[in-house]
């Protein structure tokens, strides 16, 4: 979790990237409804990060 976080809030001034590092963040976990959860994770902790 750690190092999938760190990875999404890499390079945060570049903004063309960010759907990539949601679905990078996002493949680290399982795809089902169980996991629901992780993108919107990925998208709070990003507008958490740098609410611009």
């Amino acid at each position: 979790m750690k190092q999938a976080l760190g990875l999404l809030l890499s390079n945060m001034k570049q903004t063309a990237s960010v759907d990539a590092r949601i679905a990078a963040f996002c493949d680290g976990f399982d795809q089902d409804n169980k996991h629901r959860w992780v993108r919107d994770l990925a998208a709070e902790m990003l507008h958490n990060v740098d609410p611009q």
